[in-house]
C-alpha cells in the first residue's frame, strides 16, 4: 500500500510540513516507535508518563521517513533527510491518513457504544454473522475464529484500529462490529471511519475522572449514535438515557430491551436444565431458541444483538445460539478442587452487582468469596460504591486493585475499602496486591464455594505503579499454585 504524502494528506487541515516530503514513499504509519518499518510515519504524542517525542532518534533508525507531532521539530531533527508534521491533534490526522490507504467501501461498519454490554455485542454480533468480524476488548476475530487476542485497548489507535481493519477485509469481511469507548470518540482514534449503523447499550456512571459530569458523558456517547441516519441507530431501552436518547432520535430509530414497549423485546424466559429458554419478540415474528446458561444481564445484550441482525438482513439461526459461545472474560466458569471458580471482567458497581446478583441465582445458598478493587490512574469516584456493594453482597472480600497502571497499589485498596458498609467490616479478610489476593481466597473457601475473580475478566497484563508491563493472569495465580481446574462451561 505505498502512498505518496501529498495524496494522504490532501484535504486535511491543522498541521505544518517541516523538511523533505517530495519523494519518499509512505507505506504504514503507527503510534510505537517500536513498530516502526521502512517507509513508516511514527506519530509521536504526549502521553500520561511518557512523551512520544523523545523516540523519533529511535523511529528514524529503524526506516521512519517522517514524524507527525504535536510540536515543531528539535532543533536537532534532520530536516534536510526527512520531514516533521506538526498537527494540531496528531490522533486525528493520523486517523485521516490511514483511512486513504486503501478502500473500505465494500464493508458495513457498525459502533457498538455504552458503558456495558459492548464486548458481548460486538462478539456475539460477529459470531452469528457469517461475513462478520469484530474489533474490541475481545481481541480481533473473523468469521469466529480469533486472530489476535488482544489489542492493547477496548477501542484501540488508529495504527491498530485500521491494521484490524484491512486484515479483515483480506479475509473476505463484509460487517466489522466495533467497540467504541468514549475515550476512542474524545480522542478521535475512530475519526474518519466510515461508520453506517450505530448501537447503543446503555449508560451508567463510569470514567468519572474524564467526565465528571454524566451529563458530558451522555453527550459524548450521544454525538457517536447521531453520526449516522436515525433510521441507522439503535437504542437499548435499559434505563432513563435510552429512552432520553430515544426522544432526542426520534420515531425512525430502532429499540430494543426487556420491556414490553421495546421494537425488540423479550416475551419471555426462564432458566431449566443448565439452559436459559427464551422468547423474543423480533418485531415482525417471534423467535424462541435456547441458550447456553449465562447471567440475566446477557440476555439483554443478545437482545440488542438479534434487533441488529435483522436490521442488517442475514439470517438468525437458533441452532447457533444454543451454542453461542461467551465472550472471553465474561462468566467464564471452572471446576476447581470442589469449588466454582468465575472470571469475569465487572469492574463498574452495577456490574459487580449484576454479577454477583446472577451468582447467588445460579448458585443458591453457596458461600460467595470474592476477589475485587479497580484499576488505577482512573475513575477514584466508582470505587468506594464498589467497595459498599461488595462488601454488602459478597460473604468474603479480599480487595485489591484490577491494575495499578501507574498508581500505588494502597491507595486503590484504601479507596475501595473506603466505601465497605458498616457491620460488614469482618467480611473484609485482605487488603493488598492481586497475587496474594488470589491466593488468600483460596485458602479460606472450602468445597462448595464460589470463588469470584472480578475486575480483570482475562486481561494477561499488569501494570505496575512504575508502568512496569508484567505478565500476569488471575486464574494462571491458580495453576501456580498446583490447583486443578476443569474445562470452562460454555
Amino acid at each position: 500500500m505505498e502512498k505518496r504524502l501529498e495524496t494522504l494528506i490532501s484535504g486535511a487541515s491543522g498541521y505544518k510540513i517541516w523538511g523533505r516530503h517530495d519523494t519518499a514513499p509512505i507505506l504504514g504509519l503507527t503510534f510505537d516507535s517500536r513498530r516502526v518499518k521502512k517507509g513508516y510515519i511514527f506519530t509521536a504524542i504526549k502521553g500520561a508518563h511518557v512523551d512520544g517525542v523523545r523516540f523519533w532518534r529511535q523511529a528514524i533508525d529503524k526506516g521512519a521517513v517522517g514524524v507527525l507531532a504535536y510540536k515543531s521539530p528539535p532543533p536537532d531533527f534532520p530536516l534536510e533527510e526527512y520531514f516533521w508534521i506538526e498537527a494540531k491533534d496528531p490522533i486525528v490526522l493520523s486517523a485521516y491518513l490511514l483511512s486513504r490507504f486503501r478502500d473500505v467501501s465494500d464493508i458495513t461498519f457498525i459502533g457498538v457504544t455504552g458503558t456495558n454490554g459492548k464486548s458481548s455485542t460486538t462478539f456475539w454480533s460477529h459470531y452469528i454473522d457469517p461475513d462478520g468480524g469484530s474489533i474490541g476488548t475481545t481481541g480481533l476475530w473473523a468469521k469466529g475464529k480469533v486472530l489476535k487476542e488482544s489489542l492493547g485497548n477496548t477501542t484501540p489507535f488508529p495504527d491498530i484500529l485500521w491494521e484490524s481493519i484491512w486484515e479483515l477485509q483480506n479475509r473476505g469481511v463484509k460487517r466489522i462490529y466495533i467497540e467504541v469507548s468514549s475515550h476512542g470518540i474524545m480522542t478521535g482514534r475512530v475519526a474518519f471511519v466510515p461508520f453506517s449503523w450505530t448501537l447503543f447499550t446503555n449508560l451508567e456512571p463510569e470514567h468519572q475522572d474524564a467526565h465528571p459530569v454524566l451529563e458530558e458523558y451522555f453527550n459524548i456517547k450521544k454525538r457517536f449514535v447521531f453520526s449516522v441516519k436515525p433510521e441507522r441507530r439503535i437504542i437499548g431501552l435499559q434505563n432513563y438515557w435510552g429512552r432520553r436518547l430515544l426522544r432526542m432520535s426520534g420515531s425512525e430509530t430502532t429499540t430494543y430491551g426487556m420491556v414490553p414497549d421495546a421494537d425488540y423485546t423479550v416475551w419471555r424466559w426462564r432458566r431449566q436444565d443448565g439452559h436459559i429458554y427464551v422468547e423474543w419478540l423480533l418485531r415482525d415474528f417471534v423467535l424462541k431458541a435456547q441458550v447456553p446458561a449465562m447471567p440475566s444481564f446477557f440476555i439483554y445484550n443478545l437482545t440488542g444483538v438479534l434487533a441488529l441482525a435483522h436490521k442488517l438482513g442475514f439470517g438468525i439461526d437458533a441452532g447457533v445460539l444454543s451454542s453461542l459461545p461467551k465472550p472471553s472474560g465474561r462468566f467464564v466458569t471452572y471446576h476447581c478442587e470442589g469449588r466454582t471458580v468465575i472470571v469475569d471482567y465487572a469492574h463498574t458497581p452495577r456490574a459487580v452487582q449484576g454479577l454477583i446478583e446472577d451468582i447467588k441465582h445460579l448458585y443458591p445458598g453457596k458461600r460467595i468469596l470474592l476477589v475485587v478493587g479497580a484499576v488505577g490512574s482512573g475513575d477514584r469516584v466508582k470505587r468506594w460504591k464498589i467497595g459498599a456493594i461488595a462488601s454488602r453482597m459478597a460473604d468474603a472480600l479480599f480487595i485489591s486493585p484490577h491494575n495499578p497502571k501507574g498508581e500505588d497499589e494502597e491507595s486503590i485498596c484504601m479507596d475501595v475499602y473506603s466505601g465497605v458498609s458498616r457491620g460488614h467490616y469482618h467480611k473484609v479478610l485482605y487488603v493488598g496486591g492481586r497475587r496474594k489476593a488470589i491466593m488468600r481466597a483460596w485458602s479460606e473457601s472450602k468445597d462448595g464455594d464460589v470463588v469470584v475473580l472480578a475486575g480483570r475478566g482475562d486481561e494477561k497484563v499488569y501494570i505496575t505503579k512504575e508502568g512496569v508491563n508484567l505478565d500476569f493472569s488471575d486464574l494462571n495465580v491458580l495453576m501456580e499454585m498446583g490447583i486443578s481446574c476443569g474445562v470452562l462451561e460454555l
